[in-house]
């Protein structure tokens, strides 16, 4: 019986043991059954990698722009600094904003404050306004990131909730690299 073939497998069997290269014993998954937790979320998780892959981009590119515009690094390094700035901040205001407002918008806000900022880095090339734009854009990217993960809370089950935040932590981890 193949490690796919669910036809054959009983129900009650989650779970199959296999051997492991080094000669112990590795539990692994029944197949299909990462698939069927990401069922009604694939949505979210693949806006959620688009957003990952372009701040990943982003990140880079800010500070390739800054060095061709003659900004110092220690200029680059507090833009940098602003970024994680907005993250802390955000960590105290978002939550307080999704009870009072609610999830869709909250990211709805974040995402079009967060475009913006990317559009305004275009316009203003001085580096106090990069600086704080890069604080705005953590704390928008911070903001996204707690809404989806909220998100993915309510509309799983408890026994799938594990593998779709592994699920989403793969991809938030995976697409900025």
């Amino acid at each position: 019986m193949s490690f796919f073939d669910l036809k054959r497998a009983p129900e009650v069997v989650r779970l199959r043991l296999y051997e492991c290269c080094a000669g112990g014993a590795v539990i692994m998954p029944a197949g299909g059954k990462v698939f069927a937790s990401i069922q009604h979320t694939w949505a979210i998780l693949l806006g959620n990698s688009i957003l990952w892959f372009g701040t990943g981009m982003l990140f880079v590119l800010v500070v390739v722009r800054a060095r061709e515009a003659g900004f110092s690094t220690q200029t680059i390094g507090f833009m940098q600094s602003g970024y994680q700035l907005g993250w802390l901040l955000a960590a105290v205001l978002i939550p307080f904003l999704i009870r009072h407002v609610g999830h869709i918008r909250v990211f709805a806000s974040g995402a079009a404050l967060g475009s913006a900022v990317i559009l305004s880095h275009l316009l203003y090339i001085n580096e106090y306004a990069w600086i704080i734009e890069r604080l705005i854009m953590g704390i928008c990217t911070a903001g996204l990131m707690v809404t989806t993960e909220s998100w993915l809370n309510d509309m799983t089950e408890n026994n799938e909730r594990g593998r779709t935040l592994a699920i989403y932590t793969i991809i938030s981890w995976g697409m900025p690299v």
